[in-house]
């Protein structure tokens, strides 16, 4: 509880939070609260805000696959790591009980894995789904970067 405290305090009042009254904390509360700080996220715990922010840097790697394609191939295998990979780990988390969720988090595992291997593969070459009939004029990284963004729809409705 003193850890939150003092978290939501320094964010909202950094000058000095000795004595602070209640309504000061309530203030900085509700000012951490607007500005998208949340005390879960304060404390390291994946929260469903996580989630989404994650969510739209995976989208902007997509469009950049497909605009870049293999010239994006540094940027993809870093944001496995930055972006992809906590999603991931941070939608198993907010899964909690929820078995339709956590179905989801495995899901996005396996196409995360599929895309390291159509980067490291360098399968950078226009690509048809045989699935779906689209182009992907990023090759199949882009195609596993479009599955990311359908599994993180799916897991976000069901919340």
């Amino acid at each position: 509880m003193e850890r939150w405290r003092e978290t939501v305090i320094d964010a909202a009042c950094p000058v000095g939070n000795d004595g602070v009254s209640r309504r000061e904390l309530a203030i900085a509360t509700a000012g951490a609260w607007f500005s998208g700080v949340t005390i879960a996220a304060a404390s390291g715990v994946p929260t469903l805000q996580n989630v989404e922010a994650l969510g739209e840097k995976a989208k902007r790697l997509r469009s950049a696959v497909r605009k870049d394609g293999a010239d994006s191939k540094e940027r993809v295998l870093r944001e496995l790591k930055v972006v992809l990979k906590p999603l991931q780990e941070d939608m198993e988390a907010v899964a909690g009980g929820n078995k339709q969720a956590k179905t989801q988090a495995l899901l996005m595992k396996g196409h995360l894995l599929e895309l390291e291997q159509a980067v490291r593969s360098d399968d950078w070459q226009p690509y048809r789904s045989k699935t779906t009939g689209g182009l992907y004029p990023g090759g199949k990284p882009e195609r596993e970067l479009e599955e990311v963004e359908e599994t993180l729809e799916d897991f976000l409705k069901l919340f």
